[in-house]
C-alpha cells in the first residue's frame, strides 16, 4: 500500500530491508524530519513559511484520508 502512494507533500516509500531485523525504506530528506526542521533548526520562519507549511501537511494528510489511509503520528 505504502509504495503505490505518490504525493509531493508524503514522503514516499520504497520498501522493506530485512536482516536479523526489518527497516523500513523511505525518501531520504536531508533536512531531517518535519519536526526536526521545524523545532530544532536554528531558522527563523516568517508567519508566512510557517502557514505555507502547515497547507503543505494538510495537503499530504487530505491526501491519505482520500486513500483510506490513517496517519497516528500527526
Amino acid at each position: 500500500l505504502l509504495q503505490s502512494l505518490r504525493h509531493p507533500h508524503v514522503v514516499s516509500f520504497y520498501g522493506i530491508f530485512s536482516t536479523d531485523e526489518d527497516f523500513m525504506v523511505f525518501e531520504y530528506m536531508d533536512r531531517g524530519s518535519l519536526s526536526d526542521f521545524l523545532y530544532l533548526s536554528k531558522l527563523e520562519l516568517s508567519e508566512l513559511d510557517f502557514h505555507e507549511i502547515l497547507i503543505q501537511a494538510a495537503r499530504g494528510m487530505q491526501y491519505l484520508e482520500e486513500n483510506n489511509i490513517i496517519h497516528r503520528d500527526l
